[in-house]
């Protein structure tokens, strides 16, 4: 694995630092594991929407009959 900051290869892809810049590889090692993403972040992005199409169309029928 190459260091993404300054390109300097690893002995290793177990390596948690970079051996010239220092760069937190342990991370960067995740990502390309897990295709590109990180699981935990997708499940903070996981928000109940309120402004749903079935919300949409309740708030239209009332509002036309009220």
């Amino acid at each position: 694995m190459h260091c993404p900051s300054c390109g300097q290869q690893q002995v290793s892809n177990e390596t948690k630092f970079c051996s010239r810049c220092g760069m937190p590889l342990g991370v960067v090692a995740e990502v390309v594991a897990h295709g590109g993403f990180l699981p935990q972040l997708a499940q903070l992005n996981q928000k109940k929407k309120f402004f749903t199409k079935k919300s949409g169309v309740v708030f239209g029928t009332l509002w036309f009959i009220f």
